[in-house]
């Protein structure tokens, strides 16, 4: 098992700050571990006052059935988004699966997009046809031509 360490917050930043963590390479339920980073600068003394220098450990569960809804997206990553406040309060906000979905567009020529221009100009209307709706058709009279007039 590889562990990888990420600084979500650095030494002295000014808060209230936000930050997101992506994970790649998960596609089953995990667990992540939020520690204190570096604490070089305090004594051992000033260190034993922590106790665990582990604040929690965060259990990510639904994230295989999440794939498993999405199979037909691409994943872009689990995403935790950490929130800091004011009073320098590490806060996980929310973590979320997100997928992306690509919709291939219906190409159309250029007579096609300029007749559909000018419909939409003299017409009125939009220039995508209503779905599945039906327009009714009139009957119209024919109209003898009159003799003799012009």
């Amino acid at each position: 098992v590889k562990h990888n360490k990420r600084i979500l917050f650095q030494r002295m930043a000014p808060y209230p700050q936000r930050k997101v963590i992506t994970f790649n390479r998960y596609n089953a339920d995990f667990a992540f571990d939020i520690n204190y980073g570096d604490l070089s600068f305090l004594s051992q003394e000033d260190i034993s006052v922590f106790g665990s220098l582990n604040l929690t450990t965060v259990k990510l569960s639904g994230v295989g059935s999440s794939f498993q809804k999405h199979t037909d997206a691409e994943s872009k990553g689990i995403k935790a988004h950490f929130n800091m406040d004011e009073s320098g309060v590490l806060l996980l906000d929310r973590v979320e699966s997100v997928f992306e979905t690509i919709v291939e567009r219906r190409r159309e020529s250029t007579l096609t997009k300029l007749g559909n221009t000018i419909s939409t100009l003299f017409g009125g209307g939009s220039s995508e046809p209503a779905p599945n709706v039906t327009e009714p058709v009139q009957d119209e009279e024919e109209v003898p031509p009159e003799s003799g007039k012009d």
